[in-house]
């Protein structure tokens, strides 16, 4: 486990606006949750300058940068790793990585069957399931597929729990089984990564 006062920076670019998320120990001290497509890593540093200020932090007393391996934008997943590693050189600290989906999955423990979803353009959506009854068990692969088949299926299947990116759970009819995530993903990434031994994921490409 980490000190309690050590900080960890995190790092999402890969759904929807991407985020990111300063924690310090188990509590989140500031954020940004972006409104449009990442697209540069100008964007990500300048938000990070942004909360760190916001803050009153200095790059310096980071101890760990986090970051999304994806699903999500193909470019966003190569830009947040490519620029998580390069503020984790600059800086000399360690970095660690997580899917996003089972980052999620983590922060709802307690079902025997939930349904993680992000957007990931085009209108599209990434899924996986998970058994989170005790721990976070895979029940199956990321899978991709057309945003309006999986609200059909939302509303549909009645045996498991759905976990959902705000941005899909906005449009779901029927939420009597749907959870509502918000758009923070770097912030559950983050928790994960700071509280595990340090993750070293593949890229969740899904093209």
């Amino acid at each position: 486990m980490k000190h309690s006062c050590e900080l960890t920076l995190a790092i999402d670019a890969a759904v929807a606006g991407g985020s990111l998320s300063l924690i310090q120990g188990t509590v989140e001290v500031a954020n940004w949750i972006g409104s449009a497509n990442v697209s540069r890593a100008e964007t990500i540093l300048s938000n990070v300058d942004s909360i760190l200020a916001t803050s009153m932090l200095s790059a310096r007393v980071i101890n760990l940068v986090a970051v999304s391996v994806g699903p999500g934008s193909f470019t966003g997943i190569r830009l947040g790793m490519a620029t998580s590693l390069g503020l984790a050189t600059g800086l000399g600290v360690g970095i660690a990585n997580e899917s996003a989906l089972k980052a999620m999955a983590f922060q709802r423990l307690g079902h025997n069957k939930l349904i993680v979803a992000v957007p990931s353009g085009r209108r599209r959506v990434c899924y996986q399931m998970f058994d989170t009854s005790n721990g976070v068990i895979e029940l199956s692969k990321p899978c991709l597929g057309q945003e309006i088949d999986f609200l059909s299926t939302v509303t549909e299947v009645y045996d498991s729990t759905f976990l959902l990116h705000e941005d899909i759970f906005e449009k779901v009819n029927a939420k009597e089984h749907a959870i509502n995530f918000g758009k923070n993903i770097a912030l559950a990434v983050g928790m994960v990564c700071a509280s595990e031994s340090p993750n070293q994921n593949k890229p969740l490409f899904l093209d």
